[in-house]
């Protein structure tokens, strides 16, 4: 993976010498791979889809979700990127 703009090659040269942050995800091997086509959730139950959102990283997602009321409701890209990590709890 490279990354797309400056400050993320920066992180990534820095994890270079440092390793990755606090206790990070171990590689594994996708289960379902999302591409340019949206990921219909039906086949789990849910009234759903998972679309492939690039934005300043080339792995960003976003799942839309139906209530049953009709109204939608998004988890957009990296969008909780930015709250602060609670003490001993790692996003990344």
């Amino acid at each position: 993976m490279v990354p797309l703009t400056k400050l993320g090659q920066a992180i990534f040269a820095r994890q270079e010498e440092t390793g990755p942050p606090c206790g990070a995800a171990p590689v594994i091997e996708p289960d379902i791979i999302i591409g340019d086509e949206s990921y219909d959730l039906a086949e789990w139950g849910i009234d759903g889809k998972i679309y492939y959102t690039p934005g300043h990283s080339r792995h960003d997602l976003s799942v839309v979700l139906r209530e049953k009321d009709g109204t939608l409701a998004a988890l957009v890209g990296d969008l909780y990127a930015d709250l602060p990590e609670p003490e001993g709890v790692c996003f990344s």
